[in-house]
């Protein structure tokens, strides 16, 4: 009798501290609830090194150490322990700063033993000072081209000013964002503060990673009671790459491609301590910024080029020339134009030479429109002297026929156009479509930049 009597009180126990149905029953979907903390939650004057969590049922802990999020940072990562139904946190070493709210936010860490029902955004608040502080601010974190939203940004506030927090101080308060790229960062002091959001990838807190993405706000936070603090806010990456020269090649005589690692930003180039227009060298910078062709005549020598920004970026190249301009290498010279099939409504007409003009003559430049000869006034459009250029507004169904006369230009080798003819048409209206748009923009002092992409994104 004694034994079935242990056995009888041995199943109550367990009962008790083990939610379980009766069978046929509903199911459980309550998550854990607290039913005491030591100290208490939202104490004041804090000063332990610990405090126990106790729910009313065993509970299991899921990714305790990415879920736990504590705000203010600490120095050390918090010890959690747990034991059925209670639930310890311990920083021993920890100095906490005064009159200063925490909070222990643990996610969806915390789920009950039977079902995994979650007891999500549970957090155990304290204050060091006399009250607990109860501002708050929220918000949204998304891509800032797709507009999707980013889960597990770290949304940050800093008590300071200076740009450069975000690079080399953790921040005062933070938060992580969930699955919906919404965050809260509540119980936060009077004061103003300054907003930065990280896709941290190596987890310190700190935006020392050229591929982690960010967002912040430029003008300072100013909370202050009774207020509603809500930011959206679009994270980007940003270009900071360094730059490189990538390839130089050099396979003519008087002429190289220089091909950088991304496009050129405000760039110098040196000869010698000199510039090198100076010493007769031309230069065009093609479109995507990233390729740079240089020609320069009369050089039968090795010579070293330096490019510059002028700030943090210096490279030098070592250039070879052949030492006998002869015909086998030669530069050959060619015209070309912007035309592909039809001219464009409302475009200009370039005549494209493939070396630099030293000499050029506008009047056996002819154009005819439906074989009536019009006046143009044909101009140099670069400073490479590549383009030449014709400004006309060309009508639909109207045939063209431009000549350029035999010995109109000269390029820098001296050299020579044959007779070049281009016969082409204008694109009609009907090949254009209309995009109209309605842009409200919020902050109208800030610049703003409209791209347009493809189904695919780009």
């Amino acid at each position: 009798m004694r034994k079935l009597t242990i056995v009888f009180l041995s199943f109550i126990v367990v009962s008790c501290a083990n939610k379980v149905p009766p069978q046929g029953g509903e199911k459980d979907t309550d998550p854990p609830v607290l039913v005491l903390s030591t100290p208490e939650m939202f104490s004041t004057h804090f000063k332990s090194q610990e405090f126990t969590l106790e729910f009313d049922e065993l509970f299991s802990l899921e990714n305790i150490n990415s879920q736990l999020v504590v705000s203010p940072l600490l120095v050390e990562k918090p010890k959690v322990k747990s034991s059925k139904n209670k639930l310890t946190v311990s920083f021993q070493d920890e100095i906490l700063r005064e009159n200063t709210t925490y909070t222990f936010n643990f996610g969806d860490a915390i789920k009950d033993h039977n079902e995994g029902n979650v007891l999500k955004n549970f957090s155990y608040v304290f204050s060091t000072g006399d009250f607990i502080d109860s501002l708050k601010i929220s918000g949204k974190i998304v891509d800032a081209f797709t507009k999707e939203p980013i889960e597990n940004v770290a949304v940050m506030l800093y008590d300071g000013v200076e740009d450069s927090l975000p690079l080399t101080t953790p921040p005062t308060y933070f938060d992580k964002t969930d699955e919906n790229g919404m965050y809260t960062i509540a119980y936060v002091r009077e004061g103003q503060f300054k907003f930065f959001a990280l896709e941290d990838q190596n987890q310190n807190y700190i935006y020392d990673q050229p591929s982690e993405r960010i967002g912040f706000i430029y003008e300072l936070i100013d909370l202050v009671p009774d207020s509603n603090y809500v930011y959206n806010v679009p994270l980007f990456q940003e270009d900071n790459e360094k730059q490189f020269v990538s390839q130089v090649i050099a396979s003519k005589y008087g002429f190289i491609t220089i091909i950088m690692n991304r496009p050129f930003g405000k760039m110098e180039f040196k000869l010698y301590d000199r510039d090198v227009r100076d010493e007769g060298f031309k230069y065009k910078l093609w479109p995507g910024g990233d390729t740079l062709q240089f020609w320069f005549p009369d050089y039968e020598e090795e010579f070293i080029l330096e490019i510059t920004d002028g700030f943090d970026f210096s490279d030098s190249i070592d250039v070879k020339i052949e030492p006998v301009f002869s015909i086998e290498n030669m530069p050959d010279f060619s015209i070309n134009s912007n035309v592909k099939g039809k001219m464009d409504i409302g475009a200009n007409l370039d005549i494209i030479v493939k070396h630099p003009l030293e000499l050029w003559n506008p009047s056996v430049i002819k154009l005819w429109e439906d074989s009536v000869e019009i006046s143009i006034e044909p101009y140099i459009a670069d400073s490479a002297k590549l383009t030449v250029r014709i400004e006309y507004p060309w009508k639909q169904k109207s045939k063209y026929n431009l000549i350029v006369g035999l010995g109109a230009f000269t390029d820098m080798y001296d050299q020579k156009n044959d007779v070049y003819d281009l016969k082409f048409g204008a694109q009609e209206e009907s090949y254009y479509g209309v995009i109209n748009l309605e842009v409200n923009l919020f902050q109208k002092e800030w610049p703003y930049i409209l791209e347009m992409f493809d189904k695919d994104k780009k």
